[in-house]
């Protein structure tokens, strides 16, 4: 996967565009959902092989968890069981 530019205005950024559409969506848990379904939605419409778009999807899990952690900063992550990919700087 490709490098991204990523911050925590694009979030906020993001959360709002999702809450101008839904004003619930500054629940930060619905607009979590948002995001997921958005991501679903788009790995779904790809005309790649289901099994490739399953691969994708594992391979986003895998993303959010490694930001997850980086974000929480628990450090408890383990070797990574599938390949690495894109690149994540946390924001201050």
């Amino acid at each position: 996967m490709d490098k991204i530019q990523f911050s925590a205005e694009l979030v906020t950024a993001l959360q709002k565009a999702l809450a101008d559409n839904d004003d619930r969506a500054r629940d930060p848990f619905i607009a979590i959902q948002y995001l997921a379904a958005v991501i679903g939605f788009m790995v779904g419409r790809e005309p790649l092989p289901s099994e490739r778009k399953l691969e994708v999807n594992d391979e986003l899990c895998a993303l959010m968890k490694h930001v997850l952690e980086d974000v929480d900063g628990s450090g408890q992550r383990q070797t990574p069981q599938a390949e690495a990919f894109g690149i994540w700087k946390p924001g201050g």
